[in-house]
């Protein structure tokens, strides 16, 4: 029997011998969320420790103030009555600065850890010098990577990289970069060292190496893009180690696009950083951490919507945003805010961090408790700007497959998140993962 005729008598006999009458089992709902109260844990910014005596205020759905809570000896702050929508905010205060969190849409059962990086060692524990040779030709411009992660040199030919406490153990690889700004075209790979407070690695013996091109082809893309960038990473568990980059100016509204990035020698190339940029809306950030066969480079399989211009008002102490074009859904949405009081010989540096899920299109920033100060968004004359030594504001939808979802997300923001610094910035990921954030900057004048 041919092919042809195959596949029809196949299909008949498959509908003779399956009963009308049976149906598939009905999707069983998903299981309601645990009882009980919710719990935050504050950790320590460095070394992971606990943090007792921090203010856990707790706001209704609308933002009303209803309790504070203070973390004990453990670091941790019970919600015995976990207000439905409601939302935590912990306060940390630090020398001169405010660091703020706000949590939108807690449940019952929630087990909230904050803690910037939390579950590492950043402690200082020392560093190393590396030393290196001259860069052939005009590539005399010097960028050291390791898994602990990167040290711009500038022209000299030696600098020193630091450990932390979570990176000191084991082997490690050092990726030097000589470039001629802004393409990388040289470098040197030098794998099997151990970390020793004060020791040197000679590299001068080494010989640097010329890049090749590594080919990204994005495919079906929308309208309106300006402008599109493909950034290669070689990696070493997770941490950008080296990199090369590509553009593509956009005169005209491709379809589709390939782009040969430059590469170095040492890497797999296994991390690629795509950005895809419109005029009025927000940047696109896709990064996955993949094998070549496994890599998606359809542009709605990876795109999250892209925001309009969001807007803070000061007045009504609400931020609001809208999808400018719609893509795929993403697992919860971080805002952040920064701006800084007081004169400028003396001044308070403040930043507030706010997560939620990724249906709301504004939120109200939740009613802080007189007991705690004047913490609240300002913009004045003696305000350096609505910028200061942490960042500048802006929103994000964030979509990982790290996490499942935003009630998982938002147990542990600062590991899911740990990809992500305050300005968008990725970093590097676990193998087989991927992150996407559509990001846009914030209009906050008065």
């Amino acid at each position: 029997m041919s092919a042809r005729s195959y596949l029809p008598a196949l299909a008949i006999w498959l509908l003779a011998c399956t009963p009308v009458e049976k149906q598939l089992p009905p999707v069983p709902p998903p299981p309601p969320p645990p009882d009980g109260p919710a719990t935050v844990l504050v950790l320590d910014v460095v070394g992971n420790g606990p943090l007792p005596g921090i203010s856990v205020v707790v706001n209704d759905a609308d933002g009303g103030y209803l309790e504070t809570l203070i973390t004990n000896d453990d670091g941790i702050a019970t919600v015995e009555e976990v207000p439905t929508g409601g939302s935590i905010t912990v306060v940390r205060p630090y020398d001169n600065s405010y660091d703020l969190t706000t949590i939108f849409e807690i449940e019952p059962g929630d087990e909230l850890v904050m803690g910037r990086k939390a579950g590492r060692d950043w402690n200082y524990v020392g560093s190393m010098e590396v030393l290196l040779p001259v860069g052939p030709g005009n590539n005399d411009h010097y960028i050291i990577h390791t898994k602990c992660g990167e040290e711009d040199i500038g022209s000299s030919t030696s600098g020193d990289i630091e450990f932390l406490g979570f990176c000191q153990d084991g082997e490690f690889s050092v990726f030097a970069l000589a470039q001629d700004f802004p393409i990388s075209a040289y470098s040197i790979y030098s794998s099997g060292h151990t970390f020793a407070a004060g020791g040197t690695i000679d590299l001068t013996g080494a010989t640097w190496l010329p890049g090749g091109t590594y080919t990204v082809a994005l495919t079906q893309l929308p309208a309106g893009l300006n402008y599109i960038s493909a950034l290669w990473n070689a990696t070493e568990d997770g941490f950008k180690m080296g990199r090369g980059y590509g553009l593509d100016d956009l005169d005209t509204e491709p379809n589709a696009v390939t782009i040969d990035i430059p590469s170095q020698d040492g890497g797999d190339g296994s991390n690629v950083l795509i950005e895809l940029h419109r005029s009025n809306a927000s940047d696109q950030i896709i990064r996955e951490q993949r094998t070549a066969n496994r890599y998606d480079n359809s542009y709605p399989a990876m795109a999250l919507p892209m925001l309009s211009w969001p807007l803070y008002s000061f007045e009504d102490k609400t931020l609001s945003w809208s999808e400018q074009i719609p893509g795929a859904a993403a697992d919860a949405f971080r805002a952040m805010l920064f701006w800084t009081t007081g004169p400028d010989e003396a001044p308070t540096y403040f930043t507030w961090t706010f997560i939620g899920s990724p249906e709301r299109t504004s939120l109200h920033v939740p009613t802080m408790p007189a007991s705690l100060g004047d913490i609240e968004p300002t913009f004045s004359a003696t305000s350096s700007d609505t910028c200061n030594q942490s960042g500048c504001p802006h929103i994000e939808l964030i979509e990982t497959d790290v996490s499942d979802g935003y009630r998982d997300m938002r147990q542990e923001p600062d590991v899911d998140w740990r990809f992500v610094d305050r300005e968008g910035n990725v970093s590097g990921l676990p193998p087989e993962k991927r992150i996407r954030i559509s990001g846009m900057f914030l209009d906050m004048s008065e």
